[in-house]
């Protein structure tokens, strides 16, 4: 896309845009750790936001609190939970063993990448409800905000049956979310969506109320081939467009090689960026 192409697709959000929403964020580095979780440790990690599980283990029992949440706070950091929308996980607090069995009608297939992990009916009330429940535990625990995985499923159900527009429903989700917090009054409370960049260009509450954006395997295919360089530009000049219209655009690859990383840091970095490269594990 050219800079005129590019200009062109952001000038209705240039538009209408009026002022800096409370939900902005600005950062200069970032790290994501979703398993082994120590305090200690990430307290003293040199960045600024950091990702984490909402719980040490993913269970209710070991849940953070508010104080363990406080430490990371007071060095300086702002601290993220992680929370998937798009699937349901065996081992949260919303689990029951029944489900196996006597499946809830919310709850679809397993996802044969991750076992344990079901792919969800998102726009079912059931489904939304155990998903403000659980925003709800993250609140209390002081985190400044959510980082919200599993966004772009949507696309898996569109590729599979055209009689509903996954798009819209995931769209209408996150509005929903944004309304609840709103009406709680708050308003500054962050929100990160992993991947799924075209729902920022589609709705402006969206836009306006969604903090930044992670995107995973941009230059590369997640094991450390680099995509094509016509791929590779589609998605970057949407993320450089959200980035030109002041969110915070995160990159993470997996499995680069020594020499790979200098150059794709360096082209990320150009386009104001950020970037980690990290194992897929997501482990501290």
């Amino acid at each position: 896309m050219s800079k005129k192409g590019v200009l062109l697709c952001i000038l209705p959000f240039l538009l209408i845009a009026s002022g800096c929403s409370t939900r902005s964020l600005n950062i200069n580095s970032f790290y994501v750790a979703l398993q082994g979780i120590d305090i200690n440790k990430l307290s003293h990690l040199p960045y600024e936001l950091i990702i984490i599980d909402y719980s040490f283990d993913g269970t209710e029992a070991r849940e953070l609190k508010d104080k363990d949440v406080d430490k990371l706070k007071e060095c300086g950091k702002q601290v993220f939970s992680y929370l998937s929308i798009g699937e349901a996980e065996d081992y949260r607090f919303y689990w029951k063993d029944s489900y196996r069995e006597n499946p809830p009608r919310w709850l679809l297939k397993e996802n044969p990448n991750w076992p344990g992990n079901y792919k969800v009916a998102y726009w079912d009330v059931e489904w939304q409800e155990i998903i403000f429940n659980y925003i709800d535990r993250i609140v209390k625990a002081g985190f400044n905000g959510i980082f919200f995985d599993r966004v772009d499923v949507y696309k898996e159900f569109a590729s599979e049956d055209s009689s509903k527009n996954y798009q819209k429903l995931m769209i209408d989700f996150l509005k929903n979310i944004i309304k609840r917090l709103s009406d709680k009054g708050l308003y500054s409370f962050k929100l990160i969506v992993n991947n799924g960049e075209e729902l920022l260009f589609k709705d402006y509450a969206i836009f306006r109320n969604i903090s930044g954006l992670l995107a995973e395997s941009l230059y590369t295919d997640g094991v450390g081939n680099i995509r094509e360089e016509k791929e590779i530009k589609i998605r970057e000049n949407s993320l450089r467009s959200l980035r030109l219209l002041g969110k915070c655009v995160m990159v993470v690859e997996y499995y680069v090689g020594g020499k790979d990383k200098p150059i794709i840091k360096a082209r990320a970095e150009k386009k104001k960026f950020l970037i980690q490269f990290l194992e897929p594990s997501l482990s501290l």
